[in-house]
């Protein structure tokens, strides 16, 4: 009996030595893994994270111009008006040495006068460009006839040549009768008029 007591209490306590030694063993290999795994595991940090606070909205301001400009709507408006529009009127003309004036025309019955520098530009450009038989680069001159001075308008080509006559108010194939009207022609016999023209308050010049 005391035989096997004693093989027991051996059998114990070699039984507790090596697993004294085995845990010392399994703690020496493990203790570095087990420190490896957890230094692989991401510390956690702290982020500083910046709290906006809610401001308040400053509504926008207005200053008032010096000179307010007109709005899309307002020009619409002027646009938009009833004012009609005068349309040129035709004028009755009179040549001016007739009544004693100075070479150029009275306009209806001499409410307006154009000079004879201002009338031969508009005659130049205006009227004779309208006319087949005068030639391009004429002129109109003022000459004197029958003693008195500045009485007849000619027309003039390019090389000198006198082509014909402008009459300003009568009517050479009416017995000379004023009706307001400007006439180109031939002071030939029987006379001859290329055209005839009607001046209107715009300065331009219509074919009657």
């Amino acid at each position: 009996m005391e035989n096997k007591k004693s093989d027991s209490t051996v059998r114990v306590a070699l039984i507790t030595v090596i697993g004294g030694v085995l845990t010392t063993i399994i703690s020496v290999i493990a203790a570095p893994l087990i420190l490896r795994e957890i230094n692989k595991t991401p510390t956690p940090t702290m982020a500083l994270v910046e709290i906006i606070q809610p401001t308040n909205t400053i509504a926008p301001t207005f200053t008032e111009t010096a000179e307010p400009t007109a709005t899309v709507t307002e020009v619409a408006i002027i646009l938009n008006t009833d004012t009609p529009i005068p349309l040129p009127q035709p004028q009755q003309v009179r040549w001016g040495p007739v009544d004693g004036l100075d070479a150029g025309i009275c306009l209806n019955v001499c409410e307006n006068f154009v000079n004879w520098a201002d009338l031969k530009s508009e005659i130049e450009l205006k009227v004779f460009p309208q006319v087949g038989q005068i030639p391009v680069g004429s002129i109109a001159r003022v000459n004197d006839s029958g003693g008195k001075s500045n009485w007849i308008v000619e027309v003039v080509d390019p090389g000198g040549y006198v082509l014909g006559n402008i009459w300003f108010g009568p009517n050479p194939l009416n017995g000379w009768a004023y009706d307001g009207l400007i006439r180109i022609g031939v002071p030939t016999s029987p006379l001859i008029v290329w055209a005839t023209f009607e001046r209107f308050s715009d300065g331009s010049y219509r074919l009657r």
